[in-house]
């Protein structure tokens, strides 16, 4: 049923300018009829709406906003809203329609929701253009304002929200750039290097004032509006608030971390001077963090695994966490696990009493109470025997031992720091190594020690390093080094790691100072450059690796020979070898001259 008189309605619809709709709370359509001049309404005829949901001739893109307008009216009696409103005509296309909403629901004489229409597709404006899109928006979470010469024309309701001022005090602003309390200028120049064409989009950072004192960090996006003769810009705002502190948080660890490495280094002491961890690129970066983290677990004796390739130098690591932690006045003893017999693992980590076993004729301290206070080192843990793991799980879950032959457990204040080369994933699936020992020795976050072909930048830093050692161990000046060794060194994938390549580069020193003075090619070791396009020139070509290296040995001793005078004791000081094994490579290799 329409109304109780229907016929003040059409009187309505008959003296209208616009089409006029009746719809109930719902959106169903009661009545409907042309303006006086005949349009039509959206080309329908009124037996094909009447009774139906007209909201489904709306845009999806407006039926939310539409709905939640027509709520709000049909809440508030002879309330009234003007929309836009895009609605779908008869011939299938969306028509832009400008609505007047009047609550008459409490009317006896209409009862439902007045909706005045006129059609302004083919007059809409540039501004209305702006307003619709601002209208869609509204509900959005996305900050707009419409700009002219500056000013604010129009702002959403998430632009409000963002800022604490209301619409209307927000144009009454001189200058949109007034809530801008840093980067104005830059503002104002993006804004105006993209009126004048010169940026497709400007976009910039910039701090934002707000209405309750707070600021806060927004990026402002310019786009062009419809009508860029008036000067007229949309201005997308959007709150990085979040994201800046972020980023400030970022850059404070990172200053942080650039700290903790300069302390660490300088923890270390004189003492570990001559085994310095060197290299600065990122993953030694990242290294050095987790060994001045590891060094505070300390006090709290979490257990800390250390895993790397052979050569990488975890030894060096587990010595630095020592040293940089609480306990670096405490003793650091080093445990070399697959040198010891499974006969003997617990007498050497646990001690025994005296009379013990046969052979025990005084009291033992092993590895764990000489380590009491300070870190025990346990070296290549995964060649443990799985029986000996598990005692060793023991100690480390109860903190306690008991010497083999005594009857009293003793306590232990010890951190354990273990390492391996080993792939223990496949061990544990294996059954050679015990899972809940892994996840014992990683009560610290496991430390992983890069191989030295994924840290190539520090190659040059580590010939360096080298060749001062060498040249305090010697007593002499280091020699020079070209830059094809260098960038050979730098390419070369150390197999070996660290410790081979400061081998080589103690070998390759020893050759040039019996030579130019300079490290060259040639002077690098024969089984190092086997397979490369290294070659010494002082051999001749086609000769077994076998015999390259033995007319290399040749070399090297006759020069070190002729520099000492022919004194065997002397050149085996420059070889950095022991005398008697001199004289047994000189003999098979046929070297005859020489003197005591």
């Amino acid at each position: 049923m329409l109304t109780q008189d229907d016929g003040t309605v059409r009187a309505l619809a008959q003296h209208s300018s616009s089409d006029v709709a009746v719809i109930d709370a719902t959106g169903r359509l009661l009545f409907a009829a042309p303006s006086a001049e005949g349009k039509g309404f959206l080309g329908y005829a009124l037996v094909d709406l009447e009774g139906e949901n007209v909201l489904e001739l709306v845009h999806p893109a407006d039926r939310r906003r539409i709905e939640a307008t027509l709520a709000q009216v049909a809440t508030v009696p002879r309330s009234t809203k003007t929309l836009h409103v895009r609605l779908k005509h008869v011939d299938g296309r969306y028509r832009h329609i400008e609505v007047v909403a009047t609550n008459h629901l409490a009317d006896p004489a209409i009862q439902g929701v007045v909706l005045n229409l006129h059609d302004i597709t083919a007059s809409v404006s540039a501004g209305h253009r702006q307003d619709i899109f601002l209208d869609m928006l509204g509900e959005l979470d996305v900050s707009m304002v419409v700009l002219q010469h500056e000013r604010i024309v129009r702002a959403n309701a998430a632009f409000c929200d963002l800022t604490g001022y209301a619409e209307d005090t927000l144009r009454g602003f001189d200058s949109a750039f007034e809530l801008i309390v840093e980067g104005a200028e830059e503002l104002r120049a993006q804004l105006a290097g993209r009126h004048h064409g010169r940026q497709e989009r400007a976009r910039h950072e910039c701090t934002l004032h707000r209405s309750d004192g707070n600021d806060i960090y927004v990026e402002v996006t310019f786009r062009a509006g419809a009508a860029e003769d008036d000067d007229e810009f949309i201005a997308i705002i959007q709150d990085i608030t979040a994201r800046k502190a972020r980023e400030v948080a970022r850059e404070e660890e990172l200053t942080r971390r650039q700290r903790v490495i300069v302390d660490l280094r300088q923890r270390l002491g004189e003492e570990l001077r001559s085994e310095t961890i060197v290299g600065d690129s990122a993953p030694m970066r990242r290294l050095f963090a987790q060994i001045q983290a590891a060094a505070g677990t300390g006090s709290s004796q979490l257990d800390v695994l250390i895993r790397g390739e052979t050569g990488t130098g975890k030894e060096l690591v587990a010595k630095a966490i020592h040293r940089a932690g609480p306990r670096s006045q405490g003793p650091f003893v080093s445990v070399n696990c697959p040198a010891i017999t499974d006969s003997l693992f617990e007498s050497a980590l646990f001690g025994h009493e005296k009379g013990a076993f046969t052979g025990a004729i005084a009291r033992h301290i092993g590895y764990f109470e000489e380590a009491q206070g300070g870190t025990l080192f346990l070296d290549e843990v995964a060649e443990m025997d799985v029986n000996n793991q598990a005692k060793l799980l023991r100690v480390l879950q109860e903190r306690e031992i008991r010497r083999l032959g005594a009857s009293e457990s003793i306590s232990v204040d010890v951190q354990i720091v273990a390492a391996t080369n080993r792939d223990l994933e496949t061990a544990m699936e294996d059954g050679s190594f015990r899972e809940d020992l892994y996840y014992r020795l990683e009560g610290f976050e496991e430390i992983v020690v890069p191989p030295l072909r994924e840290r190539r930048e520090d190659i040059p830093q580590l010939i360096e390093h080298f060749l001062s050692q060498w040249a305090m161990s010697h007593k002499e000046g280091a020699p020079s080094i070209s830059a094809d060794v260098i960038r050979w060194f730098t390419q070369h994938d150390w197999p070996g790691n660290v410790r081979r390549l400061e081998h080589a580069v103690s070998s390759a020193a020893q050759w040039a100072v019996l030579d130019s003075g300079s490290i060259e090619l040639e002077h690098l070791p024969p089984k190092l450059v086997e397979g490369s396009d290294v070659v010494s020139p002082d051999v001749p070509g086609g000769m077994s690796l076998k015999q390259l290296t033995e007319a290399y040995q040749c070399q090297v001793i006759e020069k070190a020979l002729k520099a000492c005078d022919g004194q065997i004791t002397k050149a085996a000081d420059m070889l950095d070898v022991d005398r008697s094994n001199l004289r047994v490579t000189m003999r098979r290799l046929g070297i005859i001259w020489g003197k005591d």
